[in-house]
């Protein structure tokens, strides 16, 4: 059984500020979700997000996307099919799913699986409870997220590729070799 959190129950459950979301203007399709482990209530604090069952893996998805690795016949990714039957093993029911975010273009969806799941902590490298077997952020074909920040622009800008990045920094005048001259730093996700 999938237990789908109505919104005021998800507040409580994972209570994250708004001003943290990165307002985009493609398509808000997207979200990222939590399932969490019904055998364990109680309450669980990870920086600023606060669960109250044990989370046990972290995604990004569209559409149905969170429920559908629940029904072996709908789960055609072999690995996530492998992922779904070891938590049903873990805690012998279906998870708790939870959407923590919602309505996110998909670099942002990307961004905040990334962050979340470095906040929670992996439980293969022994610093914390989920099962996830990546950092995140490889859906959709992404493997990297180049994350320009600028200490007078309140919201970083995030792109999926160097050419997009570069393109940014060509339309306002800086020269992508060279961002620390001009103020701007740069991650990679």
């Amino acid at each position: 059984m999938v237990l789908l959190v109505h919104k005021q129950q998800r507040e409580q459950i994972a209570a994250v500020p708004s001003h943290l979301i990165f307002r985009s203007k493609s398509m808000n399709i997207f979200y990222v979700y939590a399932y969490l482990n019904p055998l364990k209530p109680g309450s669980y604090r990870y920086g600023i997000y606060h669960f109250s069952w044990e989370p046990i893996y972290i995604g990004k998805g569209k559409n149905g996307r969170d429920r559908i690795h629940l029904n072996k016949r709908d789960c055609s990714n072999p690995q996530m099919r492998v992922k779904m039957n070891e938590i049903k093993n873990i805690i012998g029911i279906d998870p708790v799913v939870v959407r923590v975010w919602e309505s996110l273009a998909e670099k942002d969806a990307l961004y905040l699986e990334i962050e979340m799941i470095k906040t929670i902590g992996r439980k293969d490298l022994e610093i914390g409870p989920l099962l996830n077997m990546t950092n995140g952020g490889e859906a959709g074909g992404h493997s990297k997220l180049f994350i320009l920040e600028h200490p007078y622009i309140s919201e970083p800008q995030i792109f999926n590729s160097t050419i997009t990045a570069c393109r940014f920094c060509k339309s306002i005048g800086v020269d992508y070799n060279n961002l620390k001259a001009s103020g701007w730093s740069l991650s990679i996700l």
